[in-house]
């Protein structure tokens, strides 16, 4: 509850436990809000709004704002902030490996990992089916593949699957593919090279090869993002910019996050490239650990990157240019990442909207980031022999797999 404009009181509850049996306790979210600070690469706006964090009693914590933030409490409740046990942060944090088996408080607890990071797996606590994620590099799974898992949340190559093994479940999630231009190559430092190297792509191939759950992106945001403009189509107001214009190499490096496309898919990002620049190296990322500070430092040209919101909001997309690490365009302007940051000073959905339009115009003019595609429902292979109740009415990250029997 908010005490006044900038002070909110969190009360734990008092069942509340982490799983070796240990009720949590106001020092255990201070330590685990601490911990993030301090490591966090990404989303780390929340820890610039914090003026103070005050234990007021063993389940009471004070949070002081550093001014009043409407959007403060939506953020916090997003599934970014996870809390852990305060004395195993403390083993943790000389001893990594520790983290193969984090203390946490959900009804679910990691028991297994693979070093290699191919999958990890989890126990419930009281109830529930035992829980194994598998990470796919390939962002795809083949049809002979695909029998063994009970729920796919990635395409399926190599034929249907649908029919007598599993069904379908469509979900609102909007996913966004788009490409940044790295700013600190010579080649890119200025905004007439990018909007004339933009204003020749098109994603027609790209569009193809994702078949008809693709729509083409009209704006930087996607459709069903809170900012999204429909004033005008970037895509078409930007090909009316184009004029004679000679790059100054024949060459173009593009990178592509694996865990944003799949392989089935790369080849047409590439494709939509090469019309422009006859010769086209393609680098894939595997590590999305500080993507975009990785590769403005890099000698690639371009990056596909995928995103997607956790509560449908652009600012989510927008601090790209507030934070560090995930500028992939290496692009720095302290006007920018001042209306970004205020942008969640706003009360009222109706007046950041227009903000965040007038953030999205500056981005678009600047020729920073060219949006492709817009994948608007998500859709989940599900075996006929699992019961999954409220499936497609969230997000799959936010859907409580211990519901499934």
């Amino acid at each position: 509850m908010f005490l006044n404009p900038t002070t909110i009181e969190i009360a734990i509850r008092k069942e509340a436990k982490f799983h070796n049996g240990r009720y949590m306790k106001a020092s255990d979210v201070v330590a685990s809000l601490e911990y993030l600070r301090e490591s966090r690469g990404v989303l780390r706006n929340i820890f610039s709004w914090i003026r103070e964090i005050q234990i007021r009693g063993p389940r009471t914590i004070h949070i002081h704002l550093s001014r009043h933030l409407p959007q403060f409490l939506t953020v916090l409740s997003a599934p970014n902030y996870a809390i852990f046990s305060e004395e195993f942060l403390k083993k943790a944090k000389s001893n990594q490996s520790l983290w193969s088996n984090p203390m946490g408080c959900g009804n679910y607890q990691i028991t297994r990992y693979d070093p290699k990071g191919e999958f990890v797996e989890l126990e419930p606590i009281h109830e529930g089916l035992p829980i194994r994620f598998h990470f796919v590099g390939e962002n795809q799974v083949s049809k002979k593949d695909a029998p063994q898992y009970d729920l796919i949340g990635l395409p399926i190559v190599g034929g249907e699957v649908t029919g007598e093994t599993f069904r379908t479940e469509k979900l609102f999630d909007p996913y966004h593919i788009f490409m940044g231009l790295n700013t600190h190559r010579p080649q890119w430092s200025r905004r007439e090279d990018r909007c004339q190297f933009f204003s020749r792509l098109d994603p027609e191939k790209p569009l193809q090869s994702y078949g008809p759950n693709a729509e083409r992106a009209t704006d930087i945001l996607p459709r069903g993002i809170l900012g999204f403009s429909t004033k005008e189509n970037y895509q078409e107001k930007i090909r009316s910019w184009k004029h004679e214009w000679k790059p100054k190499s024949d060459s173009f490096c593009l990178s592509i996050l694996s865990v944003s496309v799949p392989k089935k898919n790369r080849s047409a990002f590439v494709d939509m490239v090469r019309s422009v620049f006859s010769n086209v190296q393609l680098k894939i990322v595997d590590n999305p650990a500080r993507f975009g500070f990785n590769f403005v430092n890099s000698s690639c040209d371009g990056m596909i990157v995928g995103l997607k919101s956790n509560y449908l909001d652009a600012y989510e997309y927008l601090l790209i240019f507030s934070e560090t690490d995930p500028n992939l365009t290496g692009y720095n302007s302290a006007a920018l990442k001042k209306m970004v940051q205020e942008s969640q000073d706003v009360e009222g959905s109706k007046a950041r909207a227009e903000l965040y339009q007038e953030i999205s115009d500056q981005v678009k003019n600047e020729c920073l980031l060219y949006p492709i595609l817009t994948i608007q429902m998500k859709t989940i292979f599900v075996k006929k022999s699992r019961k999954t109740p409220g499936l497609g009415t969230v997000p799959l990250n936010e859907y409580y797999l211990g519901s499934v029997r």
